[in-house]
């Protein structure tokens, strides 16, 4: 059911027809145009940080970053910058990377399991 939607890139609002529309119509367009322009960029220049991608595509790193947590472009092209807050290791997005987000869920399951053993947390 289409909804009334604020655009990511403009701020406009528009009526969004489906739930992973996130930019207008008209931000679209440029969006598709930024992405050759990135991808074009990255042939060239595999391995380049979002910074340079930024500064040689004039494509800003708001957008950069958008259209790679919507799966139009693919980190393995390029660093994000972003590392993990426990060991550092490069991430694409969140705060964490799989191998510790995979060691906080075990170590809360273990938590979890302890409590109720004690009595000290009920789930439902």
């Amino acid at each position: 059911m289409p909804e009334l939607y604020e655009c990511e890139r403009c701020g406009k609002a528009f009526v969004r027809r489906n739930p992973s529309e996130r930019v207008c119509p008209e931000c679209k367009i440029k969006d598709d145009e930024d992405l050759e322009a990135i991808k074009d960029f990255l042939i060239i220049n595999p391995n380049s940080t979002v910074d340079v991608i930024e500064k040689n595509t004039n494509v800003s790193k708001k957008t950069i970053l958008r259209l790679l947590e919507e799966g139009e472009l693919e980190s393995e092209n390029f660093s994000t910058g972003k590392r993990c807050v426990i060991c550092g290791k490069p991430i694409d997005r969140g705060i964490y990377c799989d191998d510790c987000a995979k060691k906080i869920q075990e170590d809360l399951k273990k938590l979890s399991g302890s409590l109720d053993k004690k009595g000290g947390y009920h789930s439902r």
